[in-house]
């Protein structure tokens, strides 16, 4: 394998030749390399996903090689129970090949209520990845909703909203049908409409 300087030459060298795109695709492959690199630095697990055994002082976990695919994750195995696992074991990067980058930046449009194709040229993916990873986040919010109470602060406003019974699928009412957005027999709140 090269080292850093050989392959510096070699793109000097090649660069020239390349239109704009290709040197574009190339520093965006080079810039994702590098945040990558920069956040397996940067994150320690102290905790075995799998058996629950806890780092001590000192100790460190055994390595594990990497996990298959494009964008392959340093694994770790468990000094207790030897089985591997990932840093993001559990969380919403957990069997994605984006980086938590781009995991961060899919997060703010979707809470920006930006389009796919937007997000998806955004963090230079594909729209179906990105719609992919959209899901698992909505997903996520709604594990994380149903698993404990919703606290709000500050003023909560409630209005109420009228809205026409349905009978379809009874047989025995004595209303008579109406057709799809017709309007109900009398304006305002009555024995029509339910809040």
């Amino acid at each position: 394998m090269a080292d850093s300087q050989e392959l510096k030459e070699k793109f000097n060298e090649v660069e020239p030749a390349l239109c704009s795109f290709q040197r574009d695709q190339i520093y965006r492959m080079l810039e994702k390399a590098r945040r990558d690199l920069q956040e397996a630095n940067d994150y320690i697990v102290r905790r075995c996903p799998k058996c629950g055994y806890v780092l001590k002082y000192g100790e460190k976990w055994l390595g594990g090689g990497f996990t298959n695919g494009e964008g392959s994750k340093p694994m770790w195995r468990c000094i207790s129970c030897r089985k591997r696992f990932t840093k993001d074991h559990g969380q919403l990067t957990w069997h994605s090949q984006q980086s938590q980058a781009v995991w961060n930046t899919v997060i703010e449009k979707t809470i920006a209520g930006d389009s796919i194709a937007d997000t998806a040229a955004e963090v230079d993916v594909r729209p179906n990845t990105a719609l992919h990873m959209r899901h698992k986040i909505l997903k996520a919010l709604e594990e994380a909703e149903e698993a404990g109470p919703v606290h709000l602060r500050d003023q909560v406003e409630l209005d109420e909203k009228y809205v026409q019974y349905s009978h379809k699928g009874y047989n025995d009412t004595v209303l008579p049908g109406r057709k799809r957005g017709e309007a109900a027999s009398r304006r305002g709140i009555s024995n029509e409409k339910a809040a």
